[in-house]
């Protein structure tokens, strides 16, 4: 091929290119998944995120109504190692208890927003009843020291699915 005609050739190619690029179409984003989901059998995927920027994945059955609030984790032999129980609290009440409980658990009472206003361990049987002076909405109870083994304190968050959250929660 002539050089002349090369470069011609070479010239159409670029220009097609530079035409096909500079579409006035936006890219498609791409999805980016929720922070903490809800998922369509009841079980909530939840985030907790500490002050250091740790983040952590927890499976969480939901108690959201009477029945399954009273009935909670009790009667159970254990309970896997990354799953709770995520106690959705529509008036305070007095706090958690671990009667007909035969596993030892820790408790984060969780600000409506979703900060972890205390943990209280608690263990088997007992009648203690473990509460907060401080507002919660949310109570979220795990396998004894989870919290610690996996860094996550007072203060940190939990990042609860949308359909849990008050809506004056960004």
């Amino acid at each position: 091929m002539r050089p002349d005609k090369l470069l011609l050739a070479t010239g159409v190619v670029l220009l097609l290119l530079a035409v096909a690029c500079s579409s006035d179409a936006a890219p498609e984003p791409t999805p980016v998944p929720p922070a903490a989901t809800l998922r369509s059998d009841g079980i909530a995927v939840l985030r907790l995120v500490s002050a250091a920027g740790v983040r952590v994945s927890l499976e969480a059955e939901v108690a959201d109504d009477v029945e399954e609030r009273t009935q909670g984790l009790s009667m159970r032999v254990s309970l896997p190692p990354e799953r709770g129980m995520l106690f959705v609290i529509d008036r305070l009440g007095p706090g958690f208890w671990m009667k007909d409980t035969t596993i030892p658990l820790s408790v984060a009472f969780i600000a409506p927003c979703g900060q972890i206003v205390h943990i209280a361990h608690m263990e088997p049987l007992s009648l203690q009843i473990h509460g907060t002076p401080l507002d919660y909405r949310f109570g979220l109870e795990v396998n004894q020291g989870w919290f610690e083994r996996k860094g996550i304190a007072i203060g940190d968050k939990v990042e609860l699915p949308p359909e849990l959250r008050p809506a004056t929660c960004v």
